[in-house]
Order: C-alpha cells, then structure tokens, then sequence
C-alpha cells in the first residue's frame, strides 16, 4: 500500500469515527481520490471539517478553527522547506512530522489526537500535490491573507 493510500485510509478513518458529516466525508473522499486533485476544494472542506471538530468535541468557536490549521500549516511549511528535506517524499512520514501535531496541539491547548488527525489531512494534501507545489501554494496563501490584510488597513 503507498503512503498515500494509507493516509487516505487514515483520514477516512479519523473523519468517519469523528462523527463528522457524513455527506462532507464522501466528497472529501470523492475529492482525494479524484484523478485530478483539488486543493482549493479540500482546504474548503477542511475548514469545514476543523469548524466541525471545534464545535462538537472542544467547545471552541468556530472563530479558532482557521488558527488551528494556519498553524498546523505553518509548522508543516517550516519542515518541508527547509533545504535538506526538498524532494524526500518520506519525510512526511517521519517522526519530525509527527511531533509537529504535538507541538501545536500543546501550544494551542488541544487534544493532540484530533491535531494529529488534520496534520494527517494536511500532509495528504501534500502528498497528492507534491512537496515542492505545496509550499509555493502555501506560500501564495499566506501571501494573500498578509496582502489582505494590508489593504484593510487602508
């Protein structure tokens, strides 16, 4: 079984057992397995997902969600950016990854289960991509929210 696979079966499991929609976990399924991968569609769905979860399971507002995967996001980017991990698809896979949910859930006072959890849906994401285009894409996001934000101020 590839990596990707196996995290697609991680996160179906994750989803299904979350007691997320049932509805969104088919088309989040349907969106991962797709011949042509959609990461605006997914991030959509995975903010839907991360609302979901703060409501239901941590109390949070929906307001926390978006922080919640931007960190995740960010301390993802850290690691796969840096210079040595360019073109290793197994990093994703390795035990530096795999704190990183630890770290985020402790920083943002979260069951580190569901972080772990979204780091897995996160790092799919990558993995159909690749890592290279993730990062421009996240990049390219950040870039917008930090131009957005400077028109607000004008």
């Amino acid at each position: 079984m590839q990596q990707s696979d196996l995290l697609i079966n991680q996160g179906y499991e994750f989803l299904t057992e979350g007691g997320f929609n049932a509805f969104k976990v088919e088309e989040w399924k349907e969106v991962v397995e797709a011949d042509s991968f959609d990461i605006f569609e997914y991030e959509k769905l995975l903010q839907f997902f991360s609302v979901n979860a703060f409501k239901s399971t941590t109390g949070f507002s929906a307001v926390e969600a978006p922080r919640f995967i931007t960190s995740l996001e960010k301390e993802l980017y850290k690691v796969l950016s840096e210079p040595q991990n360019q073109g290793k698809a197994n990093i994703l896979m390795s035990a530096a990854i795999g704190s990183l949910a630890t770290v985020v859930a402790t920083s943002l006072g979260l069951n580190v289960v569901i972080t772990t959890g979204f780091l897995d849906l996160i790092i799919l994401s990558v993995m159909k991509i690749g890592i290279g285009a993730w990062c421009g894409y996240y990049e390219e996001k950040i870039k917008n929210v930090v131009d957005e934000g400077n028109s607000d101020d004008k």
